[in-house]
C-alpha cells in the first residue's frame, strides 16, 4: 500500500499531459509522469519518492508508437519491453530488453521508464548509446530531436517538465555485428554485477557497459583503446581500464576488484567474437 495520496491524470496528448505538469508543478504537487510505474509503485511504497500527482502517458498516441519504417525504427516511451523483444525488430536491443527482470515484470516495464528512472541499471539505454539513436523530447518550449549521447550523461538529463516521447533508431545499424551480455552475481533475475552492449560500424568497436561503475557509460576513449591494432589483445583490455569515466562502484552485487576481474573477462569474450571485424 503506497502511504500518502495522490491525484490520478490520464491525458490523450502531449500538450495535455504537458500542460498539466506545468499547473501541478505550479502548485507543488510534485507531479511524475507514469508509465509503466513499476519503479513509482514501489519507491512510492517504501516513501524513497513522493508526489502530489501522477501523469500516465500510456494513452498518449505517440507515446505507444512502435513502427519500423524506411529509414528507422520509433518506439514509444510507453512501448514495454516485452513488446520489443517480441518484435525482433533489433537484434542487440531485443537481447539487452530480456535482462531487466522475469518475463511478467517485462510486460509492464517500458522503454520510457528504463531511460528515466532512478535506478542506475538502466540496462536497455547501452544499445541505444551505441546506435546513433535519438530522443524525442516534448515540453513546454516545444519539441526537440535530440542524440541520445548528448542528452545522457550518467543519466537522462531532460528539463522539469519535459516528457520523453520516442526513441528513433537508423536501420542501417540495426543488423551490425553485436554481443551482448550480463554477468549476475548470482541466481537467474536481479541487478548487474556487469552488463556490456557491443557492436562493429564501419570497422570499429563501439561498447557500452553497465554496473562497473554507478551509471551506464559509453567511453569513446575506451573504444579507442580497444580498436587499437598496433597494441596486442591482452594490453588493449589491460589498457582498457584507464579509461573509465568514474571509479569502479562497491554495491551488493561486488567489490570493486571483483568487478575490474569480471568486466576484463567479459572485454576478453568480447574481442574473442568481434575481433576479425576490427579494421
Amino acid at each position: 500500500m503506497i502511504p500518502f495520496d495522490f491525484d490520478y491524470y490520464k491525458p490523450d496528448s502531449i500538450e495535455e499531459a504537458v500542460n498539466i505538469y506545468e499547473e501541478l508543478a505550479l502548485k507543488n504537487k510534485h507531479p511524475l509522469y507514469y508509465s509503466g510505474g513499476t519503479e513509482i509503485l514501489t519507491l512510492a511504497r517504501t516513501k524513497v519518492i513522493e508526489t502530489g500527482a501522477v501523469i500516465d502517458i500510456k494513452d498518449i498516441p505517440q507515446c505507444k508508437v512502435f513502427e519500423l519504417r524506411k529509414k528507422e525504427i520509433i518506439i514509444g516511451a510507453a512501448v514495454t519491453l516485452s513488446q520489443i523483444a517480441e518484435a525482433k525488430y533489433f537484434p542487440l536491443l531485443k537481447k539487452v530488453t530480456l535482462f531487466p527482470a522475469d518475463h511478467s515484470t517485462r510486460d509492464k516495464l517500458t522503454i520510457g521508464g528504463n531511460l528515466c528512472g532512478t535506478i542506475i541499471y538502466k540496462e536497455v539505454v547501452l544499445p541505444l548509446l551505441i546506435s546513433d539513436s535519438k530522443i524525442l523530447i516534448s515540453g513546454k518550449k516545444g519539441n526537440r530531436l535530440v542524440e541520445i549521447n548528448q542528452i545522457f550523461d550518467r543519466k537522462l538529463n531532460l528539463e522539469a517538465g519535459e516528457l520523453l516521447v520516442q526513441i528513433s533508431i537508423p536501420r542501417e545499424n540495426m543488423e551490425r555485428p553485436f554481443y551482448a551480455v550480463k554477468v549476475r552475481n548470482q541466481g537467474v533475475w536481479g541487478y548487474p554485477l556487469i552488463s556490456l552492449a557491443a557492436v562493429i560500424k564501419h570497422g570499429l568497436l563501439r561498447v557500452a557497459v553497465g554496473g562497473l561503475c554507478a551509471f551506464p557509460f559509453r567511453s569513446r576513449k575506451l573504444e579507442e583503446t580497444l580498436n587499437n591494432k598496433k597494441m596486442t589483445v591482452e594490453q588493449r583490455i589491460s589498457e582498457a581500464l584507464k579509461f573509465l569515466p568514474a571509479p569502479i562502484s562497491e554495491d551488493i552485487q561486488g567489490s570493486a576488484g571483483y568487478k575490474s576481474f569480471v568486466f576484463l573477462n567479459v572485454l576478453q569474450e568480447t574481442l574473442d567474437l568481434l575481433e576479425g571485424e576490427i579494421k
